[in-house]
């Protein structure tokens, strides 16, 4: 027999003793065929990421059981059927973290544009407009870099060939605007 941690979300308008009813028959069917409930943790009332039937808010309830696939699949089903929940994920313990297990979150932490990224394989985005420009000067510098390590290799391909290389620095090889030009040959 494995552990397993089972969370389920049911149905905002139900009463107390609705969830302790709903909460005991989901525990039954764990019984029944042959599982063991460790513990019924149920967190209260949240508000729900997106509209579920609905429904904007929802009964969190966790639930942590030893069994097998029957007792699982029994569960699954039960809970699948039940018109009073919403959705319910059930996951092997020994894939869950051991010190998160037993603490209620007080607020689960909002999906940010870098989670959405991250999932598609994506770099995070830049923050403002200043990491923009900067990324496309960098881009600017980068291609710059390139030109002049391709104007390096061939002048140190001239000067093994035995003849004379003119250094340059970057400011006298840069063309000259048009505008300057254009006044030079007005003169």
């Amino acid at each position: 027999m494995r552990e397993y941690e089972c969370l389920y979300i049911l149905h905002p308008g139900l009463s107390e003793e609705d969830v302790t009813t709903l909460s005991e028959r989901f525990c039954q069917v764990v019984r029944d065929n042959g599982g063991e409930v460790l513990s019924v943790n149920p967190w209260g009332k949240r508000r729900l990421a997106y509209e579920i039937a609905h429904c904007k808010e929802g009964i969190y309830i966790q639930m942590r059981l030893n069994g097998d696939s029957r007792a699982t699949g029994e569960l699954d089903q039960a809970l699948r059927f039940s018109e009073h929940a919403l959705r319910h994920l059930i996951v092997r313990a020994d894939e869950l973290d051991p010190a998160a297990t037993n603490e209620i979150p007080e607020q689960l932490p909002e999906p940010t544009l870098d989670d959405y990224d991250a999932r598609r394989g994506r770099g995070p985005r830049p923050e403002t407009v200043e990491e923009v420009e900067e990324g496309v000067a960098v881009g600017e510098q980068s291609a710059e870099l390139a030109a002049d390590e391709a104007a390096g290799e061939e002048g140190e391909a001239t000067a093994e060939a035995g003849e004379p290389v003119e250094e340059t620095t970057p400011e006298a090889a840069a063309p000259e605007p048009a505008s300057e030009v254009a006044e030079e040959e007005r003169a």
